[in-house]
This record gives structure tokens, C-alpha cells and sequence, in this order.
């Protein structure tokens, strides 16, 4: 939606009159006999034009604040989509697309006779998101794609995509679905791994938060720079990284420069946290900072995808009549802590007030929990304990020198978020 011209209706009564004050003064002072304030002169000359003149100063405003960064940010998404665009366009940053999730579909079969699964076959998750095969699958008996997974069971996958984009249809491993059409000897289906991470169009705020990116100078001086210079890269998936931490000497969590005879920091060491859970995307990143024209060959740069902190989150709601929608609820509250910046501490009231946004009227929250578990050297550490006060927060290197809220980022599931009704 760009900047358009205002309804009539909808304009500033004071406005009008004070406009058709102005023409009727106007037409007095040049012509004394005629009043321009009743009759055929007032209602259909300087009347139809005080509206037409209130709309262009209405409009006029609308320009102005398209313009300024300070106006877009008051309220952002009452901006148009248009204008945030263009003022972005000017600190080289564009809006992030939707993103459909994607992944692989095992279908298990108790029979060996042949099956085709169509381009376009729908399967259905738990949540109540859809998926569509990408292409058209033809399995007959002995066929090699068949994976023996159990006694006189065969299995074989396909590749799928969500049909609405965004971060619900990212679907954990093994996650049962349901196809549309009736296969022979059908026993089951799930996700064969965890989805990729789907996304929905970037909203004016998160792109408003973004515009430092673009004319921050792009090399190895400061930390806002480095961001600048893998944000900006042209590498696929790099835009799309939320958030980067960068750990150098003098850090708590910068252990790597202390290891010499005098056990001092020496410097010449970053370490670089992605928030994302993806290590294919730390080599992309790793490999992009590595080249001879990107990197000085002394520095010693190193690449992580964030240390996870697994959440679960429990809402009991107050819902009579059963309106609420849990796949919404579930969607809301797993953008907004995948969300989170590095440094971030997570409140029960923040997700909280983002659910309500999508409750329908009457339906409350009745109670809300939240727990967490970090990796920590392979091992999965429950940090539950540490949420206290209504919130739950990551430790400052007292569970290892490179566990800290500049190394950890929150991660939440969709199927984490478990909704009911009390």
C-alpha cells in the first residue's frame, strides 16, 4: 500500500471549516456583495472546495511523514508499505521476502505395490499447517528409492513445501503429517528432519531497525562494521541473519587469545556468533571472511551459529467458547523469541502480551511458563532453575567461559509452544 489520497469521510472536520473560512474571508475581501458562506456559493463552490484543499493538506502530511525516519518509527505499521520501502531504498537496504519452509517427508508402506504421489499432493501437520509435494514421485515394487525401515515395511521421502510462508510450518524431526489421497498399503508419514525455517514478509519495524546496516562502512574496524560487512555480502542466506554477536579480546568469553606462556590476552582473535542454529550457514560465513581481499592473513576469525537455548513455553488460556487459535498462538510466540537479539532476556509478560495481540475477545491468559535447556559442550543443560521473577535468563559465563547472553540466542519451536484451555 503506497501513499494514497484520503477518503473525504475521513478528513479533519476542523481542517474543512477552517479552510472554508479561509475562502469565504477571500471571496468578501474581493467582492463584498456576495457571501460566501450559504447558499448555492457557500455549499457547492467554497464548500466542495475546503474538502478538496483539506484532502491535499491531508495528503501533503502523509508525504511529509513518509519522508522522515523519526515520523515512520512513531508508528510503523500504520506507514505505507511503499514509503518505508523508499526511505530504506536510500540506505541500500530492502525488505526481506516471505520465506515457505521446506524439508523432506518419509512415507512409510506396508505394501510393495506401486504408488505416485502427484506435484501439487497436500499433507497436513498436526498444527493444522499444509505442505505440497515440489514434484511428482512414482514408486513401483523393487524400486531403489524404497527404504527398508521394519519387518515387510518399506519407506521413501518427498520433497515438500509449506503453503503459507512463516515460521509455523517449520516442523521438527519426525513430526507426523497426513496426505490428502488414499496411497496403497499407506501406514504413516512425518518429517525426516527438522523443516528449514520459514518466514514472513518483513514488517516495517524490523525493517526500520535495519537501516544502520546499510551505510555503516564494511570491513574489520569496529563490530558494527563487521556486521556490515556480512550482512551486506552477496551470498545467499546472509541477509536473513537476525542478529550477529562478535567476541575480541578484552571479552570474558575470549579465551582463545589467552592461551600462551603468560596466560594474557594478545589480541588478534574474533569469534563470531550468527543467531541462527544452522552450521551451514557459519561455513558459508566462515569461508566468505577467509578470502585474501576480505580478511588480513594475521587475523585469527572464527564462525558459530549460536549457542541454543531451547524454549518451551506453556499458556493456559480462559476460553469458554473455544475461539482462540492455537496454530496462531503458536506462530506469534515462536517469531517473537526467534526474534530476540543476542543479550536478550525473556519475560513471561513479553510473550504474553504477544499472544494477546492474536486472542480473540474474551479469551485470557490464565497462567504462562517458560523453561529452557542450553547445549553446553554437547550436553544438554537444564536452565529452568534460572527462571525466576517471571523471566528466564541466560548466566554471564558461570556455566563455562563461552556461555553467556553475547554467545546464547533463545530458540522456540512452534511444537514447543503447548496452548490449552484451562
Amino acid at each position: 500500500m503506497g501513499v494514497e489520497f484520503p477518503d473525504l469521510a475521513d478528513l479533519d472536520e476542523a481542517t474543512v471549516d477552517n479552510v472554508f473560512n479561509f475562502i469565504a474571508q477571500f471571496v468578501h475581501e474581493k467582492h463584498p456583495d456576495l457571501d460566501a458562506r450559504r447558499g448555492m456559493l457557500g455549499d457547492l463552490v467554497c464548500g466542495l472546495h475546503a474538502m478538496l484543499q483539506g484532502a491535499g493538506f491531508a495528503l501533503a502530511e502523509q508525504l511529509r511523514k513518509s519522508s522522515s525516519i523519526a515520523e515512520l518509527r512513531i508508528a510503523p505499521e500504520m506507514s505505507a508499505i511503499s514509503a518505508v520501502d523508499a526511505i530504506a531504498s536510500n540506505y541500500r537496504v530492502t525488505r526481506k521476502p516471505a520465506v515457505h519452509a521446506t524439508g523432506q517427508v518419509t512415507i512409510v508402506l506396508s505394501t510393495y505395490g506401486p504408488v505416485t504421489v502427484l506435484c501439487g499432493e497436500v499433507f497436513t501437520a498436526a498444527n493444522g499447517q499444509t505442505f505440497t509435494a515440489t514434484r511428482t514421485y512414482r514408486i513401483r515394487h523393487g524400486d531403489e528409492a524404497l527404504d527398508e525401515v521394519g519387518a515387510g515395511r518399506r519407506a521413501f521421502m518427498v520433497d515438500v513445501e509449506a503453503v503459507t510462508p512463516g515460521v509455523a510450518a517449520s516442523l521438527r524431526s519426525r513430526e507426523p503429517l497426513t496426505p490428502t489421497t488414499v496411497m496403497p498399503g499407506f501406514v504413516g508419514a512425518y518429517a525426516t528432519a527438522a523443516f528449514s525455517r520459514g518466514r514472513a514478509v518483513e514488517t516495517n519495524e524490523e525493517l526500520l531497525a535495519r537501516l544502520h546496516v546499510g551505510v555503516t562502512a564494511r570491513g574489520f574496524g569496529s563490530r558494527e562494521s563487521i556486521r556490515a560487512l556480512i550482512l551486506n555480502a552477496d551470498r545467499p542466506g546472509f541477509a536473513d541473519i537476525s542478529d550477529i554477536s562478535i567476541i575480541g579480546m578484552g571479552d570474558r568469553e575470549m579465551v582463545r587469545d589467552q592461551i600462551n606462556a603468560a596466560a594474557i590476552s594478545c589480541g588478534g582473535k574474533i569469534d563470531i556468533y550468527l543467531r541462527d542454529d544452522s552450521i551451514q550457514l557459519a561455513q558459508a560465513v566462515q569461508e566468505y571472511l577467509d578470502q585474501r581481499d576480505i580478511r588480513h592473513p594475521s587475523a585469527d576469525v572464527r564462525v558459530y551459529p549460536a549457542i541454543p537455548c531451547t524454549v518451551a513455553v506453556d499458556i493456559r488460556l480462559h476460553d469458554p467458547d473455544g475461539h482462540a487459535n492455537h496454530v496462531a498462538i503458536a506462530e506469534v510466540a515462536a517469531r517473537f523469541v526467534n526474534g530476540l537479539p543476542f543479550g536478550s532476556v525473556l519475560y513471561e509478560a513479553s510473550v504474553s502480551k504477544t499472544v494477546y495481540s492474536v486472542l480473540p475477545a474474551g479469551v485470557e491468559i490464565s497462567a504462562i511458563g517458560l523453561s529452557g535447556d542450553v547445549l553446553i559442550d554437547r550436553k544438554t543443560v537444564e536452565v529452568a532453575a534460572l527462571h525466576t521473577a517471571g523471566k528466564l535468563e541466560i548466566p554471564d559465563c558461570t556455566l563455562g567461559p563461552s556461555i553467556s547472553p553475547r554467545t546464547v540466542a533463545f530458540m522456540l519451536s512452534t511444537g514447543d509452544v503447548n496452548s490449552q484451555c484451562s
